[in-house]
Protein backbone atom coordinates (compact mmCIF):
# COMPACT_ATOMS: atom_id res chain seq x y z
CA UNK A 1 0.00 0.00 0.00
CA UNK A 2 0.78 3.90 -0.87
CA UNK A 3 1.33 5.90 2.53
CA UNK A 4 0.33 9.13 3.42
CA UNK A 5 3.71 11.36 3.00
CA UNK A 6 4.83 13.30 5.20
CA UNK A 7 5.00 14.24 9.02
CA UNK A 8 1.27 14.21 10.81
CA UNK A 9 1.47 14.89 14.46
CA UNK A 10 1.65 11.27 15.31
CA UNK A 11 4.82 11.40 13.01
CA UNK A 12 5.56 9.44 9.72
CA UNK A 13 3.43 6.78 7.92
CA UNK A 14 6.67 4.40 7.12
CA UNK A 15 5.40 1.35 9.10
CA UNK A 16 2.39 0.50 6.98
CA UNK A 17 -0.50 2.37 8.40
CA UNK A 18 -1.95 5.54 7.33
CA UNK A 19 -2.62 4.58 3.85
CA UNK A 20 -3.94 6.71 1.07
CA UNK A 21 -3.89 3.85 -1.74
CA UNK A 22 -4.28 0.30 -1.08
CA UNK A 23 -3.80 -0.39 -4.80
CA UNK A 24 -0.29 0.83 -4.99
CA UNK A 25 2.95 -0.28 -3.50
CA UNK A 26 4.92 0.95 -0.81
CA UNK A 27 7.83 2.12 -2.37
CA UNK A 28 9.79 1.97 0.77
CA UNK A 29 9.95 -1.91 -0.02
CA UNK A 30 10.47 -1.55 -3.39
CA UNK A 31 8.32 -1.42 -7.05
CA UNK A 32 5.21 -3.74 -8.56
CA UNK A 33 8.17 -5.24 -10.39
CA UNK A 34 9.96 -5.90 -7.50
CA UNK A 35 7.65 -7.60 -5.66
CA UNK A 36 6.60 -9.61 -8.61
CA UNK A 37 10.04 -10.61 -9.50
CA UNK A 38 10.12 -11.70 -5.19
CA UNK A 39 7.06 -13.96 -5.30
CA UNK A 40 8.65 -15.47 -8.57
CA UNK A 41 12.05 -15.84 -7.18
CA UNK A 42 9.86 -17.41 -4.17
CA UNK A 43 7.74 -19.68 -5.69
CA UNK A 44 10.51 -21.40 -7.95
CA UNK A 45 11.66 -22.57 -4.55
CA UNK A 46 8.58 -24.04 -3.34
CA UNK A 47 7.96 -21.14 -1.01
CA UNK A 48 4.93 -18.40 -1.07
CA UNK A 49 5.07 -15.00 -0.53
CA UNK A 50 2.08 -13.71 2.16
CA UNK A 51 1.52 -9.89 2.40
CA UNK A 52 -0.14 -8.29 5.46
CA UNK A 53 -1.49 -5.58 4.95
CA UNK A 54 -4.04 -3.03 7.43
CA UNK A 55 -6.34 -1.40 5.01
CA UNK A 56 -9.02 0.00 7.68
CA UNK A 57 -5.89 2.52 8.49
CA UNK A 58 -6.12 4.89 6.13
CA UNK A 59 -4.14 8.46 6.51
CA UNK A 60 -4.69 11.99 5.62
CA UNK A 61 -2.69 14.82 6.22
CA UNK A 62 -4.80 17.70 7.48
CA UNK A 63 -7.59 18.43 9.76
CA UNK A 64 -9.97 15.62 10.65
CA UNK A 65 -13.24 17.73 9.71
CA UNK A 66 -12.27 18.57 6.66
CA UNK A 67 -10.73 15.93 4.95
CA UNK A 68 -10.45 15.90 1.26
CA UNK A 69 -11.35 12.51 0.12
CA UNK A 70 -10.33 12.01 -3.36
CA UNK A 71 -6.81 11.33 -2.09
CA UNK A 72 -7.82 7.89 -0.91
CA UNK A 73 -7.83 4.90 -3.83
CA UNK A 74 -10.18 3.12 -3.93
CA UNK A 75 -12.06 5.21 -0.89
CA UNK A 76 -12.39 8.54 -2.54
CA UNK A 77 -15.77 9.38 -1.40
CA UNK A 78 -17.55 10.35 1.76
CA UNK A 79 -20.24 7.56 0.19
CA UNK A 80 -17.70 4.67 0.20
CA UNK A 81 -17.90 5.12 4.22
CA UNK A 82 -20.16 2.89 6.11
CA UNK A 83 -23.57 4.33 6.71
CA UNK A 84 -23.38 3.91 10.15
CA UNK A 85 -20.00 5.71 10.32
CA UNK A 86 -21.13 8.41 8.38
CA UNK A 87 -23.59 9.41 11.06
CA UNK A 88 -21.38 8.65 14.29
CA UNK A 89 -18.85 11.35 12.15
CA UNK A 90 -21.75 13.90 11.18
CA UNK A 91 -20.47 13.92 7.57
Amino acid sequence: MENLVGNSGDGEAYHGYWAQNINAVNSNFGSESDLVALSAALHSRGMYLMVDIVTNHMGYLGCGTCVDYSVFTPFNSVCSLSPTYRASANV
